[in-house]
């Protein structure tokens, strides 16, 4: 075994990098205490950062709080507004033609009986087969789609999160994400230099042993964190990683993006993250505490810029032109390897999804934890990089399959770009296996071949909004009885009815959170260890 790594320096600032800054000296270092390694964060001062997104996963609850962050500050730092799913609009249509939608929210059935409930209600439920089958449902086993179309928060003003019956996330300004990341990696003393890595210097195995800085010059290293987005420097660049791509599976490769409309009505703030289908793709609607972010994901083979900004414009109106959007070319897939000698991966330069299901943020969380259980020694154990390598490459794919089945899984024949989303593509292995299977049952556990994002729960929910059960009669369904629908239907609607008396308004919850004088919602982390020691 080799001596311990005493010295990480990572390369690239903005979201993925501050945070990682910050992940890492949380989990083994103590505020006012030297810790046990070093950090540096070495951020370009002529590359703009491009930030990963404004919409997270639920997870991003457990990282704010492991930071110690109050979620009040949070709020408050980066203009964030609450998400209770993503709010799917015009990606199937109903038998006129008519644009259907649904709500894919963040919650698993009630009790653990994914199955049950699932098959009820294909069994019994009256719109089972309805193009409103995805509606039906979701609000069946969630109050989340009736909290999204009244506008109204997920939990009680005054209650705390710890009450809520829904699972939630966030819209946030990913710059301001990434300050917020940067001033808490500060109190850990992150040593923050400006510069740019004109090259890098391998020793005789092929391991980084130093970085060239146009500034500095000469920069040693031990573990080197390559966070220098799209263009993948010190991985793909100089260790000529090759790139896996997901072109054969997905179509899009363009994304005309702009990040400062205002609200139509500021006091409406939609809890939730609006996609609407588009002619060659789709579009996103993310409504921040001050403003919206909005952009059109597509495919330069169907769509010109102009006529994508011209869709755009038509859609949500001269606000978006004024907003001057830019256009982001996007390359989907993932390196081959995340982790090669010293030097490991987060982030864009590790891979980069459409953010459909908004997956960016949480690829670096999750490359985070899993360097963590994985930290090596100054010997790098081979070991260790092969797992981070298998598992980082399965979380890839298993976004890519979950992403793949809203386009396949389509009905639209409008345009060309959607009958080429199905005919044209090339459908990956394990969702071919797997829809053939769930045509005659239920998505389960046991069919995935990781669940480090979506459970199958999720993939059923998106199976019935995608009426892929029309017409199918699942061999489960004579061994069930109307008579215990009937009563879970009844109980859950009664749940759901309460549930919602209590809630307030969106906006009007935002406001009072937002207060500066506000209690925080839970504790910080240095405040539980300081109770924790009195205790004792």
């Amino acid at each position: 075994m080799g001596e311990p790594i005493r010295d990480v320096t990572i390369i690239g600032g903005g979201t993925a990098g501050w945070l990682t800054a910050s992940a890492i000296l949380s989990a083994v270092a103590i505020p006012g205490q030297d810790p046990p390694l070093a950090i540096t964060v070495i951020e370009s001062p002529t590359i703009p950062s491009i930030g990963v997104g404004e919409a997270a996963l639920p997870a991003l609850h457990s990282l704010i709080d492991f930071l110690g962050i109050d979620e009040r500050e949070f709020l408050r730092r980066t203009n964030a507004a609450f998400k209770l799913g993503g709010h799917f609009v015009n990606w199937n249509h109903g038998p006129d033609g008519e644009p259907m939608s649904f709500l894919n929210i963040m919650n698993r059935p009630p009790d653990g009986t994914v199955g049950t409930i699932a098959d009820l209600f294909l069994a019994f439920h009256p719109e089972r087969e309805a193009p409103t089958a995805g509606q039906a449902y979701t609000r069946l086993i969630s109050p989340a789609t009736d909290i999204v179309d009244r506008r109204l928060g997920p939990f009680p003003e005054g209650s705390g999160p710890q009450r809520s019956g829904v699972n939630y996330s966030y819209h946030f300004d990913a710059s301001q994400l990434a300050e917020l990341m940067k001033d808490r990696a500060a109190q850990f003393g992150v040593n923050h230099v400006l510069d740019d890595v004109d090259d890098v210097e391998l020793d005789e195995r092929g391991f980084i042993q130093a970085l060239t800085l146009r500034e500095r010059g000469r920069f040693p290293v031990q573990l080197v964190i390559d966070c220098t987005g799209f263009q993948s420097n010190l991985l793909g660049h100089h260790l000529k990683v090759p790139f896996e791509p997901y072109e054969r599976h997905l179509l899009n490769d363009r994304a005309l993006v702009a990040v400062g409309i205002p609200h139509a009505d500021p006091t409406r703030i939609e809890p939730a993250t609006r996609m609407t289908g588009m002619q060659a793709g789709w579009s996103f609607q993310t409504p921040l505490f001050n403003r919206v972010g909005a952009g059109y994901v597509f495919s330069s083979r169907f769509c010109s810029e102009d006529e994508a900004l011209a869709e755009m414009t038509a859609l949500l109106g001269p606000a978006f032109e004024e907003a001057e959007p830019r256009v982001i070319p996007m390359r989907l897939g993932h390196r081959q390897r995340h982790w090669v000698k010293n030097c490991v991966a987060l982030g864009l330069s590790s891979g980069f999804i459409e953010p459909l299901e908004a997956t960016a943020i949480f690829t670096v969380q999750r490359g985070i934890n899993m360097l963590l259980k994985s930290w090596p020694t100054q010997a790098y154990e081979s070991e260790l990089a092969e797992r981070f390598d298998r598992n980082m490459n399965g979380l890839y794919d298993e976004i890519r399959d979950f992403i793949f089945l809203h386009f396949y899984l389509s009905n639209r024949t409008d345009t060309p770009y959607w009958v080429a989303a199905r005919q044209e593509v090339e459908v990956p292995d394990a969702v071919q296996h797997n829809l053939a299977v769930w045509r005659h049952t239920l998505p389960g556990p046991e069919d995935l071949r990781s669940q480090h994002v979506f459970s199958h729960s999720v993939f059923t929910l998106l199976l019935i909004a995608k009426n892929y059960y029309k017409g199918r009669q699942l061999p489960a369904a004579h061994l069930l009885s109307k008579e215990p629908w009937d009563h879970r239907a009844r109980q859950l609607e009664t749940q759901r009815r309460q549930y919602l008396r209590t809630l307030p308004d969106h906006y009007q919850l935002l406001r009072a959170l937002r207060r500066q004088d506000a209690p925080p919602l839970r504790l910080s982390r240095a405040e539980r260890r300081s109770r924790e020691r009195k205790k004792t």
